[in-house]
Order: structure tokens, then C-alpha cells, then sequence
């Protein structure tokens, strides 16, 4: 993440660079310490971010689920296309149920 900006109530953070394993972490720290001081909504712009590996996605899915938890909003506009698929999937939007066999 290159940088968080409070705008009001929203956090925005602009993200540049790939976001994978070396900085995954970095960015649920980021967003977590966010909420914790009071900011209800965050705003990922990634229109920088060239690369994704599953280690940044699953720290997209721990935001995603950390803002949740606080009852807040999240938003992730101008993202490559794979998150926007993934950000209204069953799984991650908490419809998913589990199959029978």
C-alpha cells in the first residue's frame, strides 16, 4: 500500500505496486489499525495494482471481513477485474452454504 488517506469517515488507501506475499500483510495491518481508530468505511483504490497473487487476495478477503465485522461498508473501485469477481462471490460476501454429499 503506498498510502492511507482519511477523507472524513473514510479511510482511502491507494495501493500501487503488485499486491502479493511480501506486502499482503502490510495491508490487512494497515486497514485493521484503521478501524480500530474509528474510521467506518475503507476505500482500496488498486487501479495501480498490476499483479495479485492468493496471497493478496486473501488479505482482500481479511479486509473484507475485518470491515464487515464492524459493520462498515467497503469499496473497492477501479480493481482489476479478478477482485471485482471475487468481491461479490458467494464466499465472500457470506452467502455461501455448505454442499451436502
Amino acid at each position: 500500500m503506498s498510502s492511507v488517506t482519511p477523507q472524513g469517515a473514510v479511510d482511502v488507501g491507494q495501493l500501487s505496486g503488485p499486491l502479493d506475499h511480501e506486502n499482503a500483510d502490510r495491508l490487512v495491518e494497515t486497514v485493521q489499525s484503521g478501524l480500530a481508530e474509528g474510521q467506518p468505511m475503507v476505500v482500496l483504490d488498486m487501479s495501480d495494482v498490476p499483479l495479485m497473487d492468493s496471497a493478496g487476495l486473501d488479505a482482500l478477503m481479511d479486509v473484507h471481513d475485518a470491515v464487515h465485522l464492524k459493520g462498515a461498508p467497503s469499496s473497492w473501485p477501479r480493481s482489476p477485474n479478478c477482485v471485482r469477481k471475487c468481491s461479490t462471490s458467494p464466499a465472500l460476501v457470506g452467502t455461501s452454504k455448505p454442499t451436502k454429499k
